[in-house]
């Protein structure tokens, strides 16, 4: 930027914020920018198996103090991060699990794109006028497991040791190494993928 003044605006909860600025040749300005009175900024990391999360979905939803229905969905950034202003209210804070990029076979099959799969937790936030301006909420998205119970379509007993795979799109299963992963029905026609 060319030295001057400035202003500098930010959109919070359709709130905008003007905020005056300096810009001094060689010098950084630092412009410090706060949510209004009755709002809090939310943020923090999305981890699964303790790794970072990018471009994870993460959904913050509830009712604001004022009586006003909130549904925020947002993505994390490159590390895992999210941020959000929120009005001080009774929310919920839930991010997307895995298998969220799995596609699973049949007519009850479904497939959603990596990250954006139905919300795996939930954690409970309250804002409130006691809370702190800045509000961090880590969310660890937990291992997945796949429970199948097999049946044959004419009379609906189980079917024991058969074969059946599991692939997922665009990469390895953590657990298995590989794409697909297969595993053989036990005696009542169950199986089970753990830690997906």
């Amino acid at each position: 930027l060319q030295p001057g003044s400035y202003v500098v605006t930010a959109d919070l909860l359709l709130n905008q914020v003007p905020v005056n600025a300096t810009v001094v040749a060689g010098e950084t300005t630092h412009v410090p920018i706060h949510p209004p009175p009755d709002c809090c900024y939310v943020w923090g990391v999305v981890t699964r198996n303790g790794v970072l999360q990018a471009n994870r979905k993460v959904t913050l939803q509830g009712r604001s103090d004022r009586g006003a229905a909130c549904f925020m969905p947002m993505m994390t950034d490159e590390r895992g991060t999210f941020r959000v202003v929120a009005r001080h209210g009774d929310y919920h804070l839930g991010a997307a699990g895995g298998p969220s990029d799995n596609l699973m076979g049949g007519s009850k099959g479904s497939w959603y794109s990596r990250g954006n799969g139905p919300v795996a937790i939930w954690h409970e936030l309250a804002l409130d006028p006691r809370s702190p301006s800045v509000v961090r909420r880590d969310l660890e998205v937990p291992p997945t497991t796949v429970r199948l119970l097999l049946r044959n379509n004419d009379d609906g007993s189980p079917v024991p040791d058969a074969r059946v795979s599991l692939t997922r799109q665009g990469g390895p299963l953590p657990l298995y190494s590989t794409s697909t992963a297969s595993l053989t029905t036990d005696d009542d026609g169950r199986i089970e993928f753990t830690d997906l």
